[in-house]
């Protein structure tokens, strides 16, 4: 993948396993170290820490919050854009992540963070972001953008509701490129979103015929 596209998801890849882009792929899901300070035990984050980087349950922090307040919607890129915008906002190196939650769980006090609902929320919105990452573009190595983008669509076609996500911020351009880096988070951040909130048997499903 040429330096154009690794560029624009440079904010997607602060949320998993930055390997230096050695093939370029959009992004494998281990072991990031982002330099984020960790916390004590106390904070929200800590049930989380042993399967999901802080980053990661920031952002479904963000997910849940919005879905628990305003259903999302798949028929408009707009609140996936907001949750993308708001995450590039509150990230930064020099702040404590595990703080970052807290005050965001804070200042959404209508919302039941600590609910075996959310929970399960937040760990399945964290899965079905890894898997996004290693099924959907975690195999693109081609140096070759018009291949690349070929082989991504024919993938993508296979599952014509993860096409109609793919395509509203696609339709008409030439690349992953083309995005802004807002859009190519949101459009992450969306497909994660919209696995997440399939049965196991219809994600499985989706997952056999993207494999």
């Amino acid at each position: 993948m040429k330096k154009g596209t690794i560029i624009l998801l440079t904010i997607v890849l602060t949320l998993v396993e930055m390997t230096s882009c050695h093939s370029g792929a959009i992004g494998h899901s281990n072991n990031v170290d982002t330099g984020f300070k960790k916390t004590d035990t106390g904070s929200y984050a800590a049930k989380f820490n042993a399967s999901y980087h802080d980053q990661l349950i920031l952002l479904g922090c963000m997910v849940y919050a919005k879905n628990a307040t305003k259903k999302l919607r798949y028929d408009t890129i707009a609140d996936f854009l907001e949750i993308a915008t708001r995450f590039v906002v509150s990230v930064n190196p020099d702040k404590n992540v595990d703080s970052v939650i807290d005050a965001f769980i804070s200042s959404n006090a209508k919302v039941d963070f600590k609910s075996n609902e959310a929970e399960h929320s937040i760990n399945n919105f964290g899965d079905n972001y890894n898997i996004v990452s290693a099924v959907i573009f975690g195999k693109i190595d081609s140096d070759d953008k018009v291949d690349e983008m070929k082989v991504l669509e024919e993938k993508i076609k296979k599952v014509p509701e993860v096409f109609k996500i793919y395509n509203s911020y696609m339709e008409g351009r030439p690349d992953l490129s083309s995005l802004s880096s807002g859009e190519g988070s949101a459009l992450f951040i969306e497909l994660a979103s919209y696995l997440s909130n399939q049965d196991i048997n219809k994600r499985n499903k989706i997952l056999k015929e993207l494999l």
